[in-house]
Parts: C-alpha cells; sequence; structure tokens
C-alpha cells in the first residue's frame, strides 16, 4: 500500500493444475516473520461467515496479471480474480498500488 505494507487484495478463483505447476516451482517460502495471521477469516475476501483460510505465506518477489472485475471496496477485490500470467519482466516494486475508487 501507499505506507509500504504488503496487504490482502483478493484471491484467485481456482488455478489449472499447470498454473499451480508453474506458480509452485518459483514461489518461495517466507524467510522471515510474516506480518499477516497464520489464518485469514474468509469476512477479509467479502464472504460469510468468516470462517478462516489456510494459506501458505511466502516471499513477495513475484509478479502476476490477473482479471479481476470492478467490486473493489475496502481495499480489496470482493470477487475472486482469474489468474493469467507470470509476469517475469516485473518485480513488485515497479508496481505501485492499484488506484480505485474505494468505498471503505
Amino acid at each position: 500500500d501507499d505506507n509500504g505494507r504488503l496487504r490482502v487484495a483478493g484471491r484467485t478463483g481456482p488455478l489449472t493444475l499447470p498454473a499451480r505447476r508453474e506458480l509452485g516451482a518459483l514461489l518461495i517460502p517466507a524467510q522471515r516473520t510474516h506480518p499477516w495471521p497464520e489464518r485469514i477469516p474468509s469476512s477479509r475476501f467479502g464472504q460469510l461467515p468468516g470462517d478462516l483460510i489456510d494459506y501458505t505465506p511466502t516471499e513477495p518477489l513475484l509478479v502476476v496479471e490477473v482479471d479481476a472485475d470492478v467490486c473493489f471496496d475496502h481495499h480489496r477485490w470482493r470477487h475472486p480474480t482469474g489468474f493469467q500470467r507470470i509476469r517475469a519482466e516485473l518485480h513488485p516494486m515497479d508496481l505501485s498500488p492499484p488506484r480505485h475508487r474505494d468505498n471503505g
């Protein structure tokens, strides 16, 4: 975000097996204490009830392109995004935080 914090901005829908393999080969497990809790409430993604979601923390070194709809509020996409491709030519520091009209 604008303050340099790593934020949960959304989730993807299910990945295809080839995408899982490609991403799995590139993701690096978190090397330091991760700033997020061990489990994230599903309400963070606009889902109720607030079940806890397991995830695997990784180093934020990979940029991917996703297809997202316009439902963006409270600093996150309300619906799952669709994984499109890995953007190996980009580094996360090349990106600026998204500028969306946000209701939250």
